[in-house]
């Protein structure tokens, strides 16, 4: 049996001029190709799935933790690949809306954990058409309606 590592992840958001704007980064996936996903990384013993998200945010994308607030929990994904290095892998990814109150020029993605250094701030429309798996798409797209009431 495998055991599912339990992971937790931001929908990075802010508003610019009255728009909603998604924090993508790219990365190299284990199917081996480039990809755009939220920050996300595994829950540590004893460590809170919002504390994760901080951490992650911090470690993958180089933002400031005093630049962010962790809000409300926007919903769940579940992935299961197989790969010639790993074997099995299941994952259950807890995702979290995170408010970036920072100046855009303060972020900088480092080139490590598969990341390529680059990042991009998308809105909806953009962010639907750059990720590739759809239940992260529905995430995005459960952030969007819980955001675009508030702006």
């Amino acid at each position: 049996m495998v055991d599912v590592m339990e992971s937790a992840g931001g929908i990075i958001y802010c508003v610019d001029n009255g728009e909603i704007k998604f924090f993508l980064i790219k990365r190299h996936s284990l199917a081996k190709k480039i990809e755009r996903v939220a920050p996300k990384g595994k829950i540590e013993q004893g460590e809170q799935p919002q504390n994760t998200v901080s951490r992650e945010i911090s470690e993958e994308a180089g933002i400031n933790q005093e630049n962010i607030v962790v809000e409300e929990k926007v919903g769940d994904t579940f992935i299961s690949l197989e790969s010639e290095d790993k074997g099995v892998f299941k994952k259950n990814i807890q995702y979290f809306l995170v408010r970036y109150n920072g100046d855009f020029s303060d972020i900088k993605v480092d080139q490590v954990e598969g990341y390529l250094g680059y990042h991009k701030w998308a809105t909806i429309q953009e962010v639907l058409g750059l990720i590739y798996y759809e239940n992260l798409r529905e995430i995005f797209r459960k952030a969007y309606n819980i955001l675009k009431d508030r702006v």
